[in-house]
């Protein structure tokens, strides 16, 4: 897991401004607070699907945003999942 990596990539967000609640995940992060990431993650899942790179980080490192499972076999996460690979 590259916290450097999630930074990139939201610095390229929102114009260069990035995305808060991916701001408050990398400061967790990097407080070794990865739970709280992790609850940030689901309650904020929304606002970050909205940008298909750092979503596909997510998935990658954290899992599935609603059973935090990388490579989770609910129907509904593959579909979501399967809905933003399209978006990439």
């Amino acid at each position: 897991m590259s916290v450097q990596e999630l930074r990139d990539l939201n610095n390229q967000e929102n114009n260069g401004h990035g995305i808060s609640c991916v701001d408050d995940i990398i400061v967790s992060l990097q407080s070794i607070q990865i739970e709280r990431a992790k609850l940030t993650y689901q309650h904020d899942g929304d606002k970050i699907s909205s940008y298909p790179k750092i979503q596909e980080w997510f998935y990658n490192n954290f899992g599935c945003r609603t059973h935090l499972k990388i490579d989770c076999q609910n129907e509904l996460c593959k579909l979501l999942k399967s809905y933003n690979d399209k978006k990439l």
